[in-house]
């Protein structure tokens, strides 16, 4: 019996080490996948937006996944939904979100995650079944250098597996930098463009001077 008991356990043992194996070699392969997302998409934030919460929505085996941006306005810092995704479909759906304001708003200024239960009429999820709410919430702010760039939101009916939760966590940050990256690009553009107009008119300004003087120049040798 001694024996045996000592053989279970070293099955055991071998068994839970390859669950453990298998669990990191999933959330490398996803981080790979979610670094190649953020490459893809780095000059279109929408899409990246989209393509990102698609991801963490499908892997984590959750219902809905929201991706915001950090915005501002009036000196007010404020969430943007810029994609929402659920049961396999993309939704189209404006919604901004004070610092502060609630379980997403109090995430991002205190720049912690938040998981928990969901409270009573947060929201909605929707499938061709009927409508059910999600039993679990995890909000996860998006930052780089202690400064928040985004956050992901997440809804889902089970608990997430600790190997869901060590991806989201493990991504965060490679999807903040690209978030500031791509806005960085997005200012680099829009300099470069209000450069070439300046350098237009002026050139339109001196063909027009040019043209003056040789007038000038002409009405005097008459």
């Amino acid at each position: 019996d001694l024996v045996r008991s000592r053989g279970l356990g070293d099955v055991y043992k071998r068994q839970e080490q390859d669950k453990q194996q298998a669990s990191i070699n999933l959330v490398s392969k996803a981080i790979a996948d979610i670094n190649n997302i953020q490459r893809e998409f780095i000059n279109d934030i929408e899409q990246l937006a989209y393509e990102t919460i698609k991801y963490f929505t499908e892997f984590t085996d959750s219902l809905q996944g929201g991706f915001y941006i950090v915005e501002t306005e009036n000196d007010t810092k404020y969430l943007n939904l810029l994609a929402f995704y659920s049961y396999n479909r993309r939704i189209y759906n404006n919604r901004k979100i004070e610092f502060g304001d609630g379980l997403a708003g109090t995430c991002v200024q205190e720049k912690k995650p938040i998981y928990s239960k969901v409270p009573s009429n947060y929201l909605e999820i929707t499938s061709g079944l009927g409508k059910s709410p999600p039993n679990y919430i995890y909000l996860l702010p998006l930052i780089l250098h202690e400064e928040v760039f985004g956050m992901i939101e997440i809804a889902f009916l089970e608990k997430l597996q600790d190997y869901h939760i060590q991806f989201i966590n493990s991504s965060s940050e490679i999807v903040a930098a690209t978030i500031s990256a791509a806005e960085t690009n997005i200012r680099t553009r829009s300099l470069l463009e209000q450069t070439q107009t300046i350098t237009q008119e002026m050139q339109e300004k001196e063909k027009l001077m040019n043209k003056q003087i040789k007038e000038l120049e002409d009405l005097k040798n008459r």
